[in-house]
């Protein structure tokens, strides 16, 4: 999956399982096409999974990253 994945900027986490997969709102390009921001789960090891949903707190931290100075 990774040679169809580039991660192009992680803006950062917005939640984080028990099982050490992170939730994080990323900009990513799939089989190089133009980039897209996406909300995705990541294995512990960093690999790209599943879209994410959101629960209301991690609503809450995407909400304060979007609202931060851009980097």
């Amino acid at each position: 999956m990774e040679d169809k994945f580039e991660l192009i900027k992680d803006l950062g986490i917005v939640g984080r399982s028990e099982s050490g997969y992170t939730k994080r709102l990323v900009l990513a390009s799939w089989y190089g096409k133009p980039p897209v921001y996406e909300i995705r789960s990541f294995t512990p090891e960093g690999r790209p999974s599943k879209r994410a949903g959101m629960t209301p707190e991690e609503l809450n931290t995407l909400t304060e990253i979007l609202n931060s100075p851009t980097q």
